[in-house]
């Protein structure tokens, strides 16, 4: 996982992506996340508590404003922000065109307040303080944010064992995140090189 080195970055509302996932934090009513590709599965998830999908949905049939979800639980309604740096949200590594699309609709469907080109500069004082693409600078009031940034390989296995004069073969997340099926594909040539 990728920790900013930002101000506020080791306030104990902010938690990475891997501790919302397997449930050791929870989060609170007002959540930010920082990271619009690996984050928006999680930005998702959270926009539907509380909600529900209205009487006659017809997904597909009506522009997004128009077929949102319904409060049926206020109390557990959470209001979800999703940032990120780059002009597009729902496309991290593993994406595929259909996933994107639907996570896109499921994110306008929840509500997610999705800013796109915004510069994080600050965690701390229980709010997310970051400049948006026009230049101006705002700040969001957070219970919570989840980081949810670009992953980054791990090497360090590699690294202690070369040179030891072990045949290695550096494959999978090692070399930086995949798809699944590069991973199995380069574990298989890997192995029929043994």
């Amino acid at each position: 996982e990728t920790i900013p080195d930002l101000p506020g970055v080791k306030e104990p509302y902010v938690i990475t992506l891997d501790e919302f996932l397997s449930g050791r934090k929870t989060v609170g009513k007002r959540v930010a996340i920082l990271g619009g590709h690996y984050g928006a599965e999680a930005a998702v998830s959270l926009s539907r508590e509380g909600k529900s999908k209205p009487e006659g949905y017809t997904k597909y049939h009506k522009p997004p404003a128009e077929r949102a979800l319904q409060v049926t639980d206020p109390a557990a309604v959470k209001d979800v922000h999703l940032l990120e740096a780059g002009p597009m949200m729902g496309w991290p590594p593993y994406s595929q065109m259909v996933k994107f699309m639907v996570l896109n609709e499921f994110l306008a469907e929840g509500g997610v307040n999705c800013l796109n080109g915004v510069t994080v500069t600050n965690l701390s004082g229980g709010a997310v303080t970051y400049t948006g693409a026009d230049g101006a600078t705002e700040t969001i009031p957070v219970d919570t944010v989840i980081l949810a940034l670009p992953r980054t390989p791990n090497r360090d296995l590699y690294r202690q064992l070369a040179g030891t004069g072990v045949e290695l073969w550096e494959i999978g997340d090692a070399t930086g995140p995949e798809k699944i099926e590069r991973a199995i594909h380069t574990a298989n040539y890997a192995a029929r090189q043994v």
